[in-house]
Protein backbone atom coordinates (compact mmCIF):
# COMPACT_ATOMS: atom_id res chain seq x y z
CA UNK A 1 0.00 0.00 0.00
CA UNK A 2 1.36 3.35 -1.05
CA UNK A 3 1.74 6.63 0.98
CA UNK A 4 -1.36 7.72 -1.18
CA UNK A 5 -3.24 4.72 -0.17
CA UNK A 6 -2.64 4.95 3.21
CA UNK A 7 -3.55 8.83 3.51
CA UNK A 8 -6.97 7.85 1.48
CA UNK A 9 -7.75 5.06 3.64
CA UNK A 10 -7.10 7.44 6.93
CA UNK A 11 -9.40 9.92 5.46
CA UNK A 12 -12.32 7.57 4.61
CA UNK A 13 -12.11 5.80 8.36
CA UNK A 14 -11.51 9.40 10.13
CA UNK A 15 -14.75 11.25 9.09
CA UNK A 16 -16.95 13.22 10.24
CA UNK A 17 -14.05 14.52 13.32
CA UNK A 18 -10.67 12.94 11.77
CA UNK A 19 -10.91 10.42 14.58
CA UNK A 20 -10.36 6.62 13.66
CA UNK A 21 -10.55 3.16 15.54
CA UNK A 22 -8.65 -0.28 14.75
CA UNK A 23 -12.08 -1.31 13.94
CA UNK A 24 -12.50 0.79 11.11
CA UNK A 25 -9.04 1.65 10.05
CA UNK A 26 -8.11 -1.24 7.41
CA UNK A 27 -4.57 -0.39 8.00
CA UNK A 28 -2.01 -3.25 8.96
CA UNK A 29 -0.34 -3.06 12.51
CA UNK A 30 2.68 -2.02 10.97
CA UNK A 31 1.17 0.16 8.15
CA UNK A 32 -0.72 2.58 11.37
CA UNK A 33 2.75 2.44 12.98
CA UNK A 34 4.91 3.59 10.49
CA UNK A 35 1.73 5.97 9.37
CA UNK A 36 2.41 7.45 13.17
CA UNK A 37 6.14 7.77 13.00
CA UNK A 38 5.90 9.60 9.86
CA UNK A 39 2.95 12.05 11.07
CA UNK A 40 0.05 11.44 8.97
CA UNK A 41 -1.31 9.32 12.18
CA UNK A 42 -1.64 10.47 15.87
CA UNK A 43 -2.21 7.71 18.46
CA UNK A 44 -4.43 9.58 20.69
CA UNK A 45 -5.55 6.30 22.89
CA UNK A 46 -5.16 2.46 22.88
CA UNK A 47 -6.85 1.73 19.32
CA UNK A 48 -8.20 5.16 18.84
CA UNK A 49 -6.23 7.34 16.49
CA UNK A 50 -6.77 11.06 15.11
CA UNK A 51 -6.06 12.70 11.68
CA UNK A 52 -3.42 15.58 12.65
CA UNK A 53 -4.53 17.37 8.84
CA UNK A 54 -8.13 17.53 10.56
CA UNK A 55 -8.35 20.85 12.93
CA UNK A 56 -8.56 19.98 16.73
CA UNK A 57 -11.83 20.48 18.09
CA UNK A 58 -14.52 20.46 21.23
CA UNK A 59 -16.03 17.56 18.79
CA UNK A 60 -12.80 16.03 17.68
CA UNK A 61 -12.02 15.27 21.50
CA UNK A 62 -15.38 14.15 22.68
CA UNK A 63 -15.98 11.86 18.96
CA UNK A 64 -12.26 10.53 20.59
CA UNK A 65 -13.16 10.24 24.35
CA UNK A 66 -16.42 7.98 23.60
CA UNK A 67 -14.03 5.87 21.28
CA UNK A 68 -11.98 5.35 23.77
CA UNK A 69 -14.59 4.32 26.19
CA UNK A 70 -15.71 1.80 23.63
CA UNK A 71 -18.67 -1.05 23.97
CA UNK A 72 -22.09 1.55 24.00
CA UNK A 73 -20.17 4.93 25.46
CA UNK A 74 -21.68 7.98 24.84
CA UNK A 75 -21.44 11.51 25.59
CA UNK A 76 -23.14 12.90 28.79
CA UNK A 77 -23.85 15.26 31.05
CA UNK A 78 -22.23 18.69 29.63
CA UNK A 79 -20.95 17.07 26.55
CA UNK A 80 -24.24 15.66 25.11
CA UNK A 81 -26.07 18.91 26.25
CA UNK A 82 -23.41 20.90 23.87
CA UNK A 83 -23.84 18.62 21.29
CA UNK A 84 -27.76 19.34 21.31
CA UNK A 85 -27.28 22.95 21.97
CA UNK A 86 -29.20 23.12 25.35
CA UNK A 87 -25.58 24.95 26.64
CA UNK A 88 -23.34 27.17 24.63
CA UNK A 89 -20.03 25.47 25.42
CA UNK A 90 -19.15 21.92 25.96
CA UNK A 91 -16.80 21.54 28.93
CA UNK A 92 -13.29 21.76 29.26
CA UNK A 93 -12.83 17.90 29.47
CA UNK A 94 -15.21 15.75 27.56
CA UNK A 95 -18.28 13.93 29.23
CA UNK A 96 -19.37 10.04 28.51
CA UNK A 97 -20.78 7.05 30.14
CA UNK A 98 -20.31 3.68 29.67
CA UNK A 99 -22.00 0.68 31.12
CA UNK A 100 -21.36 -0.19 35.20
CA UNK A 101 -20.18 -3.78 34.41
CA UNK A 102 -17.05 -2.26 32.48
CA UNK A 103 -13.78 -0.82 33.83
CA UNK A 104 -11.17 1.35 32.83
CA UNK A 105 -9.82 4.78 32.64
CA UNK A 106 -9.96 6.93 29.60
CA UNK A 107 -7.22 9.27 29.97
CA UNK A 108 -7.99 12.95 29.33
CA UNK A 109 -12.27 12.16 30.08
CA UNK A 110 -14.79 12.07 32.85
CA UNK A 111 -16.61 8.94 32.63
CA UNK A 112 -19.75 8.51 34.47
CA UNK A 113 -20.90 4.40 34.67
CA UNK A 114 -24.36 4.13 34.98
CA UNK A 115 -26.17 0.39 35.39
CA UNK A 116 -29.70 1.45 33.38
CA UNK A 117 -27.39 2.48 29.91
CA UNK A 118 -28.22 0.80 26.62
CA UNK A 119 -29.05 1.35 23.14
CA UNK A 120 -31.87 2.47 23.48
CA UNK A 121 -30.83 5.99 25.65
CA UNK A 122 -28.54 6.94 22.87
CA UNK A 123 -28.53 8.16 19.59
CA UNK A 124 -25.75 9.57 17.06
CA UNK A 125 -25.36 13.49 16.66
CA UNK A 126 -22.99 14.67 14.62
CA UNK A 127 -21.51 11.57 13.93
CA UNK A 128 -20.92 10.97 17.65
CA UNK A 129 -22.63 8.87 20.43
CA UNK A 130 -24.61 10.92 23.11
CA UNK A 131 -27.59 10.52 25.28
CA UNK A 132 -30.79 11.23 24.13
CA UNK A 133 -32.17 14.62 24.57
CA UNK A 134 -34.54 13.44 27.39
CA UNK A 135 -32.24 12.06 29.25
CA UNK A 136 -29.37 14.50 29.00
CA UNK A 137 -31.59 17.38 30.38
CA UNK A 138 -32.43 15.14 33.63
CA UNK A 139 -29.01 14.29 33.89
CA UNK A 140 -27.52 17.36 34.10
CA UNK A 141 -29.09 17.97 37.70
CA UNK A 142 -26.49 15.94 39.20
CA UNK A 143 -24.39 18.88 37.77
CA UNK A 144 -26.46 22.20 37.58
CA UNK A 145 -28.44 24.07 40.17
CA UNK A 146 -32.51 23.65 39.07
CA UNK A 147 -32.17 27.74 38.03
CA UNK A 148 -29.77 26.98 35.53
CA UNK A 149 -31.31 23.25 34.44
CA UNK A 150 -34.69 25.61 33.75
CA UNK A 151 -32.57 27.32 31.61
CA UNK A 152 -31.47 24.01 29.83
CA UNK A 153 -35.30 23.29 29.39
CA UNK A 154 -36.38 26.31 27.62
CA UNK A 155 -33.27 26.35 25.09
CA UNK A 156 -34.49 22.47 24.63
CA UNK A 157 -37.90 23.53 23.76
CA UNK A 158 -36.88 26.39 22.01
CA UNK A 159 -34.96 24.22 19.59
CA UNK A 160 -38.07 21.94 19.37
CA UNK A 161 -36.16 18.82 21.43
CA UNK A 162 -38.61 18.15 24.00
CA UNK A 163 -41.66 20.08 26.09
CA UNK A 164 -41.92 20.11 30.04
CA UNK A 165 -44.28 17.64 30.18
CA UNK A 166 -42.35 15.00 28.33
CA UNK A 167 -39.85 15.74 30.69
CA UNK A 168 -42.06 14.80 33.73
CA UNK A 169 -42.72 11.58 32.54
CA UNK A 170 -38.60 11.03 31.64
CA UNK A 171 -38.69 11.50 35.62
CA UNK A 172 -41.27 9.14 36.30
CA UNK A 173 -39.88 6.76 33.91
CA UNK A 174 -36.11 6.57 35.66
CA UNK A 175 -36.67 7.85 39.34
CA UNK A 176 -35.77 5.39 42.02
CA UNK A 177 -34.50 5.52 45.21
CA UNK A 178 -30.61 6.88 45.13
CA UNK A 179 -31.01 8.26 41.24
CA UNK A 180 -28.96 11.44 41.34
CA UNK A 181 -30.68 14.86 40.25
CA UNK A 182 -34.47 14.22 40.15
CA UNK A 183 -34.91 16.49 43.26
CA UNK A 184 -33.21 19.09 40.70
CA UNK A 185 -34.94 18.66 37.55
CA UNK A 186 -38.41 18.59 39.60
CA UNK A 187 -37.35 21.96 40.85
CA UNK A 188 -36.25 23.79 37.25
CA UNK A 189 -39.61 22.32 35.98
CA UNK A 190 -41.63 24.27 38.33
CA UNK A 191 -39.06 27.14 37.51
CA UNK A 192 -39.53 27.17 33.85
CA UNK A 193 -43.30 28.00 34.06
CA UNK A 194 -44.90 31.48 34.02
CA UNK A 195 -48.03 31.00 35.11
CA UNK A 196 -49.57 28.68 33.29
CA UNK A 197 -47.13 27.85 30.24
CA UNK A 198 -43.58 27.53 30.06
CA UNK A 199 -40.89 30.17 29.17
CA UNK A 200 -40.66 30.74 25.54
CA UNK A 201 -36.83 32.04 26.04
CA UNK A 202 -34.39 31.99 28.30
CA UNK A 203 -34.41 35.92 28.84
CA UNK A 204 -38.23 35.77 29.69
CA UNK A 205 -37.50 33.20 32.55
CA UNK A 206 -34.59 35.25 33.60
CA UNK A 207 -37.08 38.48 33.63
CA UNK A 208 -39.69 36.74 35.47
CA UNK A 209 -37.48 35.27 38.18
CA UNK A 210 -35.33 38.73 38.54
CA UNK A 211 -37.06 41.84 38.01
CA UNK A 212 -40.73 39.83 37.95
CA UNK A 213 -40.49 38.98 41.35
CA UNK A 214 -40.13 42.68 42.45
CA UNK A 215 -44.03 43.33 40.50
CA UNK A 216 -47.29 43.07 40.80
CA UNK A 217 -49.13 40.43 38.96
CA UNK A 218 -48.53 40.92 35.06
CA UNK A 219 -49.60 38.55 32.02
CA UNK A 220 -47.54 36.58 30.00
CA UNK A 221 -47.40 36.74 26.27
CA UNK A 222 -50.71 38.73 26.54
CA UNK A 223 -52.19 38.48 23.22
CA UNK A 224 -53.48 41.76 21.01
CA UNK A 225 -54.86 42.55 17.91
CA UNK A 226 -54.06 45.43 16.17
CA UNK A 227 -54.92 46.71 12.86
CA UNK A 228 -55.48 43.34 11.74
CA UNK A 229 -52.05 41.85 12.66
CA UNK A 230 -51.98 39.54 15.98
CA UNK A 231 -49.18 39.66 18.63
CA UNK A 232 -48.04 38.48 21.92
CA UNK A 233 -46.80 40.96 24.28
CA UNK A 234 -43.65 39.23 26.54
CA UNK A 235 -45.57 40.66 29.55
CA UNK A 236 -48.22 42.92 29.97
CA UNK A 237 -50.30 44.63 32.23
CA UNK A 238 -53.50 45.01 29.98
CA UNK A 239 -55.61 46.97 32.27
CA UNK A 240 -53.59 50.05 31.59
CA UNK A 241 -52.15 49.18 28.35
CA UNK A 242 -48.14 48.88 29.81
CA UNK A 243 -45.97 46.45 27.45
CA UNK A 244 -42.86 44.92 28.65
CA UNK A 245 -40.96 43.61 25.95
CA UNK A 246 -37.40 41.96 26.72
CA UNK A 247 -35.38 41.91 23.30
CA UNK A 248 -33.25 38.86 22.66
CA UNK A 249 -30.12 39.17 20.64
CA UNK A 250 -30.41 35.93 18.75
CA UNK A 251 -34.16 36.93 17.61
CA UNK A 252 -32.29 40.38 16.10
CA UNK A 253 -29.74 38.86 13.80
CA UNK A 254 -30.56 40.29 10.27
CA UNK A 255 -31.89 43.64 9.43
CA UNK A 256 -35.91 41.79 8.62
CA UNK A 257 -36.03 41.01 11.69
CA UNK A 258 -35.26 44.55 13.09
CA UNK A 259 -37.99 46.08 10.87
CA UNK A 260 -40.39 43.25 11.98
CA UNK A 261 -39.86 44.62 15.67
CA UNK A 262 -39.92 48.00 15.15
CA UNK A 263 -42.87 47.44 13.40
CA UNK A 264 -44.63 45.79 15.72
CA UNK A 265 -43.47 48.45 18.21
CA UNK A 266 -44.95 51.26 16.32
CA UNK A 267 -48.36 49.59 15.73
CA UNK A 268 -48.56 48.89 19.58
CA UNK A 269 -48.10 52.23 20.21
CA UNK A 270 -50.64 53.49 17.78
CA UNK A 271 -53.02 51.66 19.74
CA UNK A 272 -51.96 53.43 22.62
CA UNK A 273 -49.63 50.60 24.61
CA UNK A 274 -46.57 51.84 26.51
CA UNK A 275 -43.58 49.79 25.42
CA UNK A 276 -41.07 49.50 27.80
CA UNK A 277 -37.94 47.46 26.51
CA UNK A 278 -35.53 45.69 28.68
CA UNK A 279 -32.52 43.87 26.95
CA UNK A 280 -30.21 40.94 28.33
CA UNK A 281 -28.15 43.52 30.21
CA UNK A 282 -30.84 45.40 31.74
CA UNK A 283 -32.36 41.84 32.97
CA UNK A 284 -29.62 40.13 33.94
CA UNK A 285 -27.33 42.76 35.42
CA UNK A 286 -29.28 45.47 36.51
CA UNK A 287 -32.72 44.05 37.37
CA UNK A 288 -33.41 46.40 40.16
CA UNK A 289 -33.55 48.86 38.06
CA UNK A 290 -35.69 47.45 35.53
CA UNK A 291 -38.23 46.61 38.14
CA UNK A 292 -38.02 50.44 39.48
CA UNK A 293 -38.79 51.59 35.80
CA UNK A 294 -41.83 49.43 35.21
CA UNK A 295 -43.18 50.22 38.53
CA UNK A 296 -42.23 54.10 37.44
CA UNK A 297 -44.25 53.56 34.68
CA UNK A 298 -47.14 51.57 36.30
CA UNK A 299 -47.65 54.79 38.44
CA UNK A 300 -47.63 57.11 35.98
CA UNK A 301 -50.13 55.24 34.28
CA UNK A 302 -52.68 54.95 37.10
CA UNK A 303 -52.09 51.64 37.57
CA UNK A 304 -54.58 50.18 40.59
CA UNK A 305 -51.74 48.41 42.62
CA UNK A 306 -53.09 46.11 45.62
CA UNK A 307 -55.90 43.96 43.84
Amino acid sequence: MTTKDVLFEIRRASRPHGVATDENLRLSARQKQLACHNGILERRHRGVYVDPAVARTALQDLAVAVAAGGYLASACCRSAAAAWDMIDDHPGVPEIVIPRARHGRVPGAVVRRSSALSWDCVITRFGIRVTKPLLTAVDLGVRLSPMDLAEVLVRARQNKLFEPDAVRAEITRIARPGRNGIRTARAALELVMIGDRPADSVLELRFHHGPGRHLPPYEYQWPVKVRGRDFRIDFAYPSVKLAIEVLGYETRKSRRSLDDETERTRLLVLDGWTVLPATWTHVVFAPDRVAADVLACLGALRYTFGR
